[in-house]
């Protein structure tokens, strides 16, 4: 990156894309950091909702210094720009019952994924909202502290206000020693825009200044030692505890080459002794045994293959964990229950009439021309109890793992 080139290979990185990525806007959030002071601690994560353009980037971080963590949240929020008749300007712009309802998903996600990992969590970045604005009271509502109170970030047609913001869990606001806003942008003439925009007068120069239209806020933390090592990032401690991540019915070597894939979504382990995976009859409501599991361990982020080893089978080349020889029939239900009887997941097909929310979309019936196929959900942890949200289908990705595959790999 230029900043490497101008200060010395090695001097910032850059927290790479989350799996299924940040959204498909023209803009997308980031975060870069120094190795030298901190180290990333887990994988990256992204809030990937509809309810975003752009899609909130969380990354976990530990002090090299003192050995504490914070999360750091990356949020751009929908702009106050092109009013739609659905949300209209009444009185804090346009768009502005979507950035609420971006709020609430971020304090959401924060509270139900993010802090259990770690507490001390910090959301910076444009908000697009002015402070009295009902985004930023809501997330005051749930606890976040402001660090900034009265600066402004930003300068439009001669008035000044702040729509970059800095909010802190109550755990982390304790650990915060100052915070303010860098006026090197706002208050700088259009001319020395980094971008010909707007301008016919180009003054441009390689300096800090004018290196966006948005102040940049400085936030200076004091990171008190954690006690214990947080749980891995990227575990969810809510919701099924292992879910179907990945699957097929049918392959190219035909109705039996199927396999069924595993994943630990939780933050502990699990024992899958007793367990079974069920499937339904090619007609009626009728579930069976296709296979009861071992008695293993599987850690937080481990995978689980099954797959079907009956003539004309299994034909990848990941060997599976467990092996079964009853299929299940095209464009049924494959569900997963715990040694207490209980469902844990369910997954089917819309014609099944079994599936959690919304069934997914029939597959094919026959093997002819077929690719490597599945269905899987991106990422492997993503469970919102609605099929066809959470699974993607593709036609020649199938990519299953098993217990000795990277924790936490890709799906």
């Amino acid at each position: 990156m230029a900043l490497n080139q101008a200060l010395g290979p090695g001097t910032y990185a850059y927290v790479p894309d989350p799996q299924g990525g940040l959204g498909c806007d023209a803009i997308k959030v980031g975060l870069i950091y120094k190795p030298s002071r901190v180290e990333p601690v887990g994988n990256p994560q992204a809030l990937a909702s509809a309810t975003f353009e752009r899609y909130p980037l969380a990354q976990a971080f530990r002090d090299k210094t003192t050995g504490g963590v914070f999360t750091a949240v990356s949020v751009h929020l929908k702009s106050k720009g092109s009013c739609d008749a659905s949300d209209p300007d009444t009185g804090q712009g346009c768009w502005n019952l979507r950035r609420t309802a971006q709020a609430q998903a971020l304090a959401d996600w924060v509270e139900a994924t993010l802090r259990p990992l770690d507490p001390d969590v910090l959301l910076l970045g444009d908000f697009n909202t002015y402070e009295e604005e009902d985004p930023l009271a809501l997330l005051r509502s749930r606890g976040f502290a402001p660090l900034l109170s009265g600066h402004y970030s930003y300068v439009y047609m001669g008035l000044s206000g702040a729509l970059d913001h800095a909010y802190a869990t109550p755990s982390l606001a304790g650990q915060v020693q100052g915070a303010l806003a860098w006026h090197v942008n706002a208050d700088e003439p259009r001319v020395l825009d980094y971008t010909l925009a707007f301008k016919t007068d180009d003054r441009y120069e390689p300096t800090p200044y004018r290196a966006s239209d948005h102040d940049p806020l400085v936030v200076h933390l004091s990171l008190s030692p954690d006690t214990q090592a947080p749980p891995p990032s990227g575990c969810h401690p809510q919701g099924a505890p292992v879910v179907i991540s990945e699957f097929r019915f049918r392959g190219p070597g035909g109705g039996s080459d199927e396999f069924i894939e595993l994943f630990n979504r939780s933050c502990t382990p699990v024992n899958l002794g007793g367990w079974k995976v069920q499937g339904l009859s090619s007609s009626g409501p009728n579930w069976t045994d296709r296979a009861t599991l071992a008695s293993v361990t599987l850690e937080p982020g481990q995978f689980y293959l099954l797959a079907n080893t009956a003539p004309g089978g299994y034909s990848l080349s990941v060997a599976p964990d467990q092996t079964y020889t009853t299929g299940i029939a095209d464009n049924r239900a494959v569900r997963l229950l715990d040694a207490g009887g209980q469902v844990v997941d369910l997954v089917g097909f819309a014609s099944s009439g079994q599936y959690e929310g919304r069934g997914l979309v029939d597959g094919p019936t026959n093997s002819n021309g077929l690719q490597q196929l599945s269905w899987k959900r991106i990422p492997a942890g993503r469970d919102t109890d609605d099929n066809l949200a959470d699974f993607q289908f593709g036609e020649n990705w199938a990519n299953p793992q098993n217990r000795q595959s990277p924790r936490y790999g890709d799906n």
